[in-house]
């Protein structure tokens, strides 16, 4: 497949591992780079809630509200709190991929970069048939792979990865995302990245910084997140 190096789908080895974090860190990034970036979420389901907070509208509300960033679209917003084929099916809904396709393309009028966050992990199921990595190849874009950094990472983001692999559909690599500093611990994490990396061969690209309203200068500099992206310029 033709790969859009314009953008990145963003999933995770589950739900709540800091997929939206971490997209706001790489909306931050992007900001300082002067690229305009979208904030793409196409499916939500249910409210978000982030450190305690509730965002009737979603991660988008949270984007945007809590992270700063201005340009942000939600396709979908299901009421359901559940899977998207649940939460669809709920609401007499059919899913319908044409909308996606044409987003991203209408997009690229007035931005040059879409960050695309996934619902859950990759194979959330849509539709009876279809599922999270169907919009991935949807999309086009290179998928950045979100985790935890603690214990039980390795088993769940090798599984995420090697799926896919087998979709052949292309990486540009992985993370850890860990809102709450309390339950990180470095080693652990540092040695979680080296196994990953070694048995996949996909590159880690850092951990995402803690957000205490803002991020600094210094992240969005020198993580290794900023340099993919002068790479895709």
């Amino acid at each position: 497949m033709d790969v859009n190096k314009n953008g990145l789908f963003i999933t995770g080895t589950g739900t709540d591992v800091g997929k939206t974090f971490a997209s706001g860190f790489l909306l931050a990034i992007l900001r300082n780079q002067l690229r305009k970036a979208l904030y793409y979420k196409p499916i939500q389901c249910g409210p978000a809630i982030h450190a305690g907070a509730t965002f009737p509208q979603g991660d988008a509300q949270f984007i945007q509200q809590v992270m700063g960033h201005p340009d942000v679209v939600n396709t979908w917003f299901l009421r359901n709190p559940s899977s998207p084929h649940l939460a669809f099916a709920l609401e007499g809904i059919t899913y319908d991929a044409a909308p996606i396709h044409d987003l991203i393309i209408s997009s690229r009028k007035n931005f040059d970069f879409i960050i695309m966050e996934g619902a859950g992990g990759i194979r959330v199921p849509i539709t009876e048939k279809l599922e999270m990595t169907d919009i991935a190849k949807l999309s086009s874009f290179p998928t950045l792979v979100v985790a935890k950094p603690g214990l039980g990472t390795i088993n769940h983001t090798l599984l995420t990865l090697e799926h896919l692999a087998s979709r052949r559909l292309p990486l540009a690599g992985f993370v850890f995302s860990e809102p709450e500093q309390a339950k990180f611990a470095e080693a652990l994490a540092a040695d979680n990245a080296h196994i990953i990396q070694a048995r996949t061969g996909v590159p880690f690209l850092g951990c995402i910084p803690y957000f205490k309203g803002e991020w600094s200068l210094s992240d969005l500099t020198s993580h290794p997140l900023a340099d993919y992206f002068r790479r895709t310029k």
